[in-house]
């Protein structure tokens, strides 16, 4: 049991050694800025709605698309802001009530898909 324990024990402190090193060598900003989509609020809406993301400064093409439960896109919006905070304000008046799923992709990467109840 204790040699159990001891082995585990030496792996954790070799992960958070190679955690420790990576730190050092990544940029600051890449510590401190990653690409993330927050939960649009408020959630459900019946006239408008926010959706707060980040995208980092060297991303090309970044793009947040709703659609529908069927996965039927009903809307892309291009989004050029890079290297700080962003926001997305959606009207009611551009979709029906129901329930909607939209998802952040940068340079063809899924970065997140969250959920959005329109009343």
């Amino acid at each position: 049991m204790k040699e159990t324990i001891d082995k585990q024990q030496n792996q954790i402190t070799l992960l958070q050694n190679q955690i420790s090193s990576l730190k050092k060598d990544a940029p600051l900003d890449e510590i401190n800025n990653s690409t993330s989509i927050s939960t649009n609020f408020p959630n459900p809406f019946s006239l408008i709605t926010t959706i707060s993301y980040t995208i980092l400064k060297d991303t090309n093409d970044a793009k947040i698309i709703i659609y529908n439960t069927n996965g039927s896109t009903k809307k892309t919006y291009n989004l050029k802001e890079r290297g700080s905070k962003g926001s997305l304000t959606i009207n009611k008046q551009e979709m029906k009530s129901g329930v909607y799923f939209y998802t952040l992709i940068t340079d063809g990467i899924v970065i997140g898909t969250k959920k959005m109840i329109v009343k």
